[in-house]
């Protein structure tokens, strides 16, 4: 960290990190959130309704359940990271264990494999597969997202790095696998700039791969990465680095910051876009405990 950047983090005075939190997601636009009371949730929820998000809360799962719609996975898959909607709305689109990209179809047709990201994908072998020795060869796609202008979907593979395909689908067309010359080991989370195609991304480790994440979190590994892909150029650019399992990414709406997660640190860094990787970043939340 800068001494400027570390000036500025000294001087703040500490508050409590579930108003930040509330706070970062009423500037992002939220007006409406829901959850299941518990410890947890029923603290953040009164600093939500303090700053006048509402938020409906339920005491149960099954209660919850009764307000929403539940799309059951295929049989025998699991591990859905993230879901997408594409351009025209369809979807969602969701990565599961065994490396396919699935596409839900409405419920006459349900789930449909839509794209894979791994060119040594071997269905007969992958297909189902919930072990993680076998995501080197089956794929692990994790963080997702539709360029709205384009309407191709930009994924990040723990293992493949920073893909993209195409509306009709396929094996997904590997864009970035490295950054200054270190190879992504954990590409993880995304976000994109919708007005330019900039693609915002987190590696996790430049050591550890996603099958040993247990390991990188126990040992404090701090070789994570923000990094940015610009498709215009086809250049990666190193933002952030040095950072604790660096995981969620997420764009503001003005496109002027990124925020970004350090798990094992249970931070959440602000990061300036506009300057490239000399704008400012500090830590906007971090848990005292």
């Amino acid at each position: 960290m800068a001494d400027s950047d570390r000036k500025i983090h000294d001087s703040q005075t500490l508050v409590d990190g579930n108003l930040l939190a509330a706070k970062a997601f009423a500037a992002a636009g939220v007006t409406l959130m829901f959850g299941v009371v518990g410890i947890l949730v029923t603290s953040f929820a009164k600093r939500a309704v303090s700053i006048v998000i509402r938020f409906l809360a339920f005491h149960n799962e099954q209660s919850a359940a009764q307000k929403y719609n539940t799309l059951e996975l295929p049989s025998g898959v699991s591990g859905p990271e993230s879901i997408a909607f594409d351009c025209n709305g369809d979807g969602p689109y969701t990565g599961i264990s065994d490396g396919r990209i699935l596409k839900w179809q409405g419920s006459k047709h349900g789930w449909k494999e839509f794209a894979i990201t791994s060119p040594f994908r071997i269905p007969k072998f992958c297909d189902g597969s919930l072990n993680p020795a076998m995501e080197q060869v089956c794929g692990r796609p994790l963080g997702l997202k539709f360029n709205e202008a384009t309407c191709d979907l930009y994924i990040a593979d723990a293992y493949f790095g920073l893909l993209v395909i195409g509306q009709n689908g396929g094996v997904a067309k590997q864009v970035a696998i490295s950054a200054e010359g270190v190879p992504f080991r954990f590409t993880n989370a995304l976000d994109i700039d919708q007005n330019t195609g900039v693609v915002y991304f987190t590696d996790t480790s430049t050591i550890f791969q996603r099958w040993a994440y247990a390991i990188a979190m126990q040992i404090g590994d701090k070789t994570g990465r923000l990094l940015k892909y610009d498709p215009r150029t086809k250049e990666v650019t190193v933002l952030l680095r040095g950072l604790s399992f660096s995981n969620g990414v997420a764009l503001s709406e003005d496109k002027d910051f990124v925020l970004v997660t350090e798990t094992t640190a249970a931070k959440i860094i602000f990061k300036e876009t506009f300057m490239g990787n000399f704008g400012l970043h500090k830590i906007i939340v971090e848990d005292q405990k």
